[in-house]
């Protein structure tokens, strides 16, 4: 299943257990860096819930749980 998670992430498949992939935009729901929105550009699935690497515009980044996330719609990104 790790695997194919993996798979299904770079390859922009999404599910209801991968919610996010390559190059979607999301935002962070809570902690530090609340409210800001950046692109996903990796996964991390080392534990039970994914864990998602979000790259913000100025080259910085993070990397935040999966219910920590809100897809941003690219129309009003």
């Amino acid at each position: 299943m790790n695997e194919k998670l993996i798979e299904d992430f770079y390859a922009g498949r999404r599910s209801k257990d991968l919610p996010f992939v390559l190059n979607d935009t999301a935002k962070i729901l809570r902690g530090v860096y609340a409210s800001r929105s950046g692109d996903v550009v990796c996964i991390d699935i080392s534990e039970t819930t994914p864990k998602f690497l979000i790259e913000f515009g100025d080259g910085t980044d993070e990397l935040v749980p999966l219910d920590n996330l809100e897809k941003v719609d690219e129309a009003v990104a």
